[in-house]
């Protein structure tokens, strides 16, 4: 079993290069370490990032400008931007009246989007004659809380998942940071005067009957994928004019996140604790089961441990769990111990996911686990 990196990863995220990881702990903190390679022992902590008051709930590292941005339960977000050796904050005033919950940059770096649990989504720019990042906001995003989102490659359009059980698409245009609205790839699917209005609804999806807890653009715009906490997993596409989505309802516990790898490929993962592989056979979406099978967890020679271990491990496992049970019975055959909290992108065919369990664990799918 591979070491725990902390007692608990809510968040991570890489820089361009993948040889920094910023992460948070669980708590208020964020954290840059140095990981050149997998190994979690050579990774050396370089940077304490202190300015939230309460738990960081979003990192994200734009590899368009190196900035990083950051959001929390104590309804502000952070610009961070590395000057003179030193990662200084900048404080975005959200202007929400609760928690923010998730955050994005757009891919080019100009804005950034944030989640939030007042029903909204601030969509951040930074505006050069005020010296300053100001956030304008998409009202009525929601009837509840926004629990995920993410932008479309052509930095136009959010997609946010609530937990009123809907999942939307809006624009998010402004006319002073971006080029012009073109949407012509979309056939139709989406109307250019819509478009190009910031804050107006392109779409709405019901597929889920539950929580929709997150949500994501493929690599080309043309698809998008979204995970409602009814464990259905559902896939949409702009084709023909029209805007399609099918639903696959799964057996197994819901997905707490999702990500593509590629235009065919994407990954899932959650409340099960291990990866879930989805591929595009050509007409439609197939769930090709957990990466993750336990083979190398049964494998793993066990450590042998001396007499006074031994005792001290039955007295210490009889206190966490029961008279009767151990450790053994508490471990799962999966390489994460605990939920999967999220899911960057490596390579197109790599991934790494942090988890409750302290561990942020890199895949391949070309090798088998």
């Amino acid at each position: 079993m591979e070491p725990s990196f902390l007692q608990n990863v809510g968040c991570h995220s890489w820089n361009k290069s993948h040889d920094q990881l910023c992460v948070s702990p669980g708590n208020q903190e964020v954290w840059i370490y140095s990981a050149k390679d997998e190994n979690v022992k050579n990774w050396k902590k370089l940077y304490e990032l202190e300015g939230h008051q309460m738990t960081v709930t979003g990192i994200d590292w734009s590899h368009a400008t190196d900035s990083i941005a950051t959001s929390s339960h104590d309804r502000n977000a952070y610009v961070w931007k590395k000057q003179d050796a030193k990662w200084k904050p900048t404080l975005v005033v959200l202007r929400i009246g609760r928690a923010a919950t998730c955050v994005k940059w757009s891919p080019n770096g100009q804005k950034f989007a944030v989640g939030s649990g007042s029903k909204q989504i601030p969509v951040c720019h930074y505006e050069p004659s005020q010296d300053m990042w100001v956030a304008k906001m998409i009202k009525k995003a929601a009837k509840s809380s926004i629990l995920s989102l993410d932008w479309s490659p052509n930095n136009m359009f959010i997609i946010a998942g609530a937990s009123d059980f809907k999942c939307r698409i809006f624009s998010a245009y402004i006319k002073s940071v971006d080029s012009d609205c073109k949407v012509d790839a979309y056939a139709g699917a989406i109307d250019a005067k819509q478009a190009s209005t910031f804050g107006e609804q392109l779409c709405e999806f019901d597929a889920s009957k539950g929580w929709v807890e997150s949500s994501r653009f493929s690599p080309n715009g043309m698809r998008f994928a979204f995970s409602g906490h009814d464990s259905t997993v559902n896939f949409g596409k702009f084709e023909g004019g029209k805007v399609s989505v099918q639903s696959i309802k799964r057996k197994q516990l819901p997905l707490r996140t999702f990500a593509f790898l590629t235009d065919t490929v994407a990954i899932g993962a959650g409340y099960d604790c291990v990866p879930v592989l989805y591929e595009y056979d050509g007409s439609q979406w197939v769930e090709k089961g957990a990466i993750d099978t336990g083979a190398k967890q049964k494998a793993a020679p066990k450590q042998k441990k001396s007499a006074f271990n031994n005792a001290f491990s039955t007295f210490n496992n009889a206190s966490k769990f029961g008279a009767g049970g151990g450790a053994d019975d508490a471990n799962l055959p999966s390489r994460h111990q605990n939920m999967i909290n999220g899911i960057e992108v490596y390579a197109d065919k790599k991934f790494t996911t942090c988890s409750c369990d302290g561990r942020v664990l890199f895949w391949d799918l070309a090798q088998k686990y």
